[in-house]
């Protein structure tokens, strides 16, 4: 079988897409790049049944809001990677999400209590992260069925281990007591 991953980044993936499409289809994984939240919202609801359009999503935190969020406050897209997390999540409670950033883990976690919502079945890495580090961590999952949680830098709290759904979730009530 081969996976689908959908990847949505503003972040220069011109420049990269060619390399990354090659190698994930090296480990017979098949990627589509989205370079704006738009276009990642729109081919996620281009579907009009129930199916998810791919079997894992990798989705930057940082990006602009376009129109899909332009009404929501993003703290100037430091969000926008959330929303659109949240929206994959209640439409698709069983899909993995990779989330990624270089913003700094703190900051990430601030945003996460933002939200006030569970992002189950998620994980966040720093980036930049080498290429052939985020196919190992894709081919991994569907290897093991689970994330490889040694490539994450370090969990917090309110980032809680979920061994029964092979990966991590943002905890945001964990999250907002541990600010007490």
């Amino acid at each position: 079988m081969k996976y689908k991953i959908i990847l949505i980044d503003d972040n220069a993936w011109e420049h990269v897409a060619g390399k990354l499409k090659s190698m994930f289809a090296l480990s017979g994984l098949e990627l589509q790049v989205y370079a704006s939240v738009d276009e990642g919202h729109a081919a996620i609801n281009a579907s009009s049944d129930s199916r998810c359009p791919c079997d894992l999503f990798v989705i930057d935190l940082m990006m602009p809001s376009g129109e899909t969020y332009k009404a929501e406050e993003t703290h100037d897209g430091l969000i926008t990677g959330l929303y659109l997390a949240r929206d994959i999540r209640a439409r698709f409670p069983l899909v993995p999400i990779i989330l990624w950033s270089g913003t700094n883990l703190k900051t990430v976690r601030l945003l996460a209590i933002h939200m006030e919502t569970k992002l189950s079945k998620c994980i966040f890495v720093n980036k930049p992260l080498p290429p052939e580090k985020l196919v190992e961590l894709v081919d991994g999952y569907f290897k093991e069925g689970k994330f490889s949680v040694s490539i994450m830098k370090k969990i917090w709290d309110g980032i809680v281990l979920k061994p029964a759904i092979g990966g991590l979730g943002i905890d945001v009530k964990k999250l907002l007591k541990s600010e007490d």
